[in-house]
């Protein structure tokens, strides 16, 4: 089963490049921010973190501002700080960019889906594959 859902994502990377390259940026800008969560949730989960926390009473998971932040904390955490913050500041700082909260909540203009916005989102999925990809563990 787990051999199952690591070829999923690999199929899911390489339609979010594919869709990147063919210039489907819509495609691409809404699937590659929930593939780059789940490496980042892999990794965190590595390094003995937790990507659950309590709201009220219920279980959820942390959202991806929270597990970046919790990373760039991490003293056990060799992912390169500056990086972290880069995808902190690209998807979901309010002060940076955003693009992973502006695309998946629908807050944006008609051209917003353009390579330049794309090439941010495409840049931190292509480190995030080569630095930490799902394996056969």
């Amino acid at each position: 089963n787990n051999l199952k859902i690591i070829n999923n994502y690999k199929k899911q990377y390489k339609k979010a490049i594919e869709n990147f390259n063919n210039e489907n940026y819509i495609e691409f800008m809404y699937s590659a921010p929930s593939l780059i969560e789940n490496i980042l949730k892999k990794f965190l989960l590595q390094l003995d973190g937790d990507f659950l926390s309590f709201r009220d009473k219920n279980l959820i998971e942390k959202s991806l501002n929270q597990m970046l932040l919790q990373l760039i904390e991490d003293k056990n955490c060799y992912m390169d700080k500056y990086i972290l913050r880069y995808i902190s500041y690209a998807l979901v700082d309010t002060d940076g960019l955003n693009l992973r909260n502006e695309v998946l909540h629908g807050n944006y203009e008609d051209n917003y889906f353009n390579k330049e916005n794309a090439m941010y989102i495409y840049v931190i999925l292509i480190y995030l594959i080569r630095y930490f990809s799902y394996d056969e563990e």
